[in-house]
């Protein structure tokens, strides 16, 4: 059976071929827009010029003629708002998981277009509220009534909490975040959705490509339902649906839901895949292997095993995918990967703070917390630094790459000191070279400059994406601080 975006591919050569540039082609997510052009490449002989490839996102930026901004610098606009309306000094390191989680629900509530001052009503009065939104969609009910829930629960937990107690100020902070974002010119995605969609009816929509085609999408949200049908009455549109007959006339199949819907509000003419799709899961030939394992570990052992075997190796994995029940499995099956595995696209994301470079890391942040508060280390952080990579690699510098490193020495004379407590000084003469990090920074300023100096210097030494993407995140991150 043909790859979906192999057909997108071939059908996109077959029928414009003499005007490929004048295409635009727009995906759900930049990785389906690199294998559509990997599909591309084959079905020449010569070089050709391309398509424009962009996601949806990268189309509303297009339209709105904005960007969207960085998240960590939309967190500080939201600092600033936070603090204004609820009259704190709160430090941003506290703000930070708040932040993030009123960031995503912003985010969420302008891509749906919910009325925020509604969903930001009192909890306990949303009965009453429920009584009011007959005006509704029927997917925004349902995501108001969702996020409801979440605070009805019996047990509610810290977070929940405090969440709730500064509720009746969120609208406030909501109106006050999206006025700096006015004036600055910032946009979060939900912003950029909503912009567009609010101004759709008086603006003409203008792009240099006469034929703009739609690959791979589903679930549509009301601006993208909105931007599809403005797009389709301005220009020449094409629609590629990833569907199969065997669940898109099937009611009882959840997965053709939301593809059923666009068929209702679509226009028929970018719905004709919808309603004659293809027969291919009844027509191919599938087969399956059921294997038992019991436990995280041999779970991830087994998936080693099977992506060992000759037949895939002569593939060199191209169309092979793992799909995990339990995010906890990541780890496990990246360590269980054969050695001619060398990257993989991890689509579930990997959080920084579940790397091993991240514990390495964090050591170095509480060595100058534990200074910057007391002058003094305690025996048991000085014993985790001693036994850390990343110090390790500081302490015997950049000559050192390659090497097996470690501090035993300093490490046995820690232990048999008998000390709690070590003074800055005192860490010092027991270190004499390369102690920097352990003698601490006047000043934040000055340690991230450090840092980042180190770990580019670290990172350099890596040969492994495993080992270089979590380092190359973390001096991102200090750069844009």
């Amino acid at each position: 059976m043909q790859a979906f975006l192999e057909q997108v591919a071939k059908y996109i050569k077959d029928h414009h071929k003499a005007d490929l540039k004048d295409q635009l082609l727009v995906f759900t997510n930049r990785r389906a827009s690199l294998f559509f052009n990997k599909y591309l490449k084959r079905n020449f002989n010569q070089p050709e010029w391309s398509p424009q490839t962009i996601t949806i996102s990268e189309l509303f930026e297009k339209f709105t003629k904005g960007r969207k901004t960085d998240k960590l610098i939309l967190l500080f606009e939201l600092y600033q708002s936070y603090c204004y309306i609820l009259k704190t000094n709160e430090p941003f390191d506290q703000f930070y998981f708040w932040g993030n989680m009123m960031l995503r629900d912003f985010d969420e509530i302008d891509k749906y277009m919910i009325p925020p001052k509604m969903i930001f009503s009192n909890i306990k009065a949303h009965k009453e509220i429920e009584q009011e939104i007959d005006y509704l969609e029927e997917e925004q009910k349902e995501y108001l009534v969702n996020f409801w829930k979440v605070f009805e629960e019996s047990k509610i937990s810290e977070e929940k909490e405090r969440f709730i107690s500064i509720w009746d100020k969120l609208y406030d902070i909501y109106e006050d975040f999206n006025k700096r974002c006015d004036d600055k010119h910032y946009f979060y995605e939900g912003k950029l959705y909503k912009t567009l969609i609010n101004n759709l009816s008086n603006q003409d929509l203008k792009a240099s490509f006469p034929y703009i085609h739609f690959v791979g999408f589903n679930a549509l949200p009301p601006p993208e339902l909105a931007l599809f049908k403005k797009i389709e009455e301005n220009y020449k549109t094409q629609t590629f649906w990833d569907v199969d007959e065997h669940y898109i006339h099937n009611p009882k199949a959840e997965a053709g839901k939301h593809l059923r819907d666009n068929i209702k509000q679509l226009p028929k003419s970018m719905t004709e895949d919808l309603v004659n799709p293809p027969a291919s899961f009844l027509t191919s030939k599938i087969e399956f292997s059921v294997l038992k394992a019991n436990g995280n570990i041999a779970i991830a052992k087994a998936i080693g095993e099977i992506l060992d075997t000759p037949k895939l190796k002569k593939t060199n994995y191209n169309k092979c995918a793992v799909v995990l029940t339990d995010e906890k499995l990541l780890i496990p099956v990246l360590q269980a990967f054969p050695d001619e595995i060398f990257e993989a696209n991890v689509t579930m994301g990997m959080a920084l703070h579940s790397t091993n470079f991240y514990s390495s890391l964090d050591v170095l942040f509480q060595l100058q917390e534990a200074k910057e508060i007391s002058g003094s280390y305690s025996s048991k952080l000085l014993e985790s630094s001693f036994k850390n990579s990343i110090c390790c690699s500081i302490y015997y510098g950049p000559s050192s790459s390659g090497q097996s490193l470690n501090m035993n020495a300093q490490i046995k004379a820690l232990r048999d000191s008998k000390k709690s407590y070590w003074s800055v000084n005192e860490t010092l003469d027991l270190l004499k070279k390369h102690s920097e990090f352990w003698g601490g920074f006047d000043n934040s300023n000055s340690f991230l400059k450090a840092l980042e100096k180190k770990l580019i210097s670290y990172s350099s030494d890596r040969s492994s994406a495993w080992e270089k993407e979590p380092v190359e995140l973390c001096i991102k991150a200090i750069q844009r601080i």
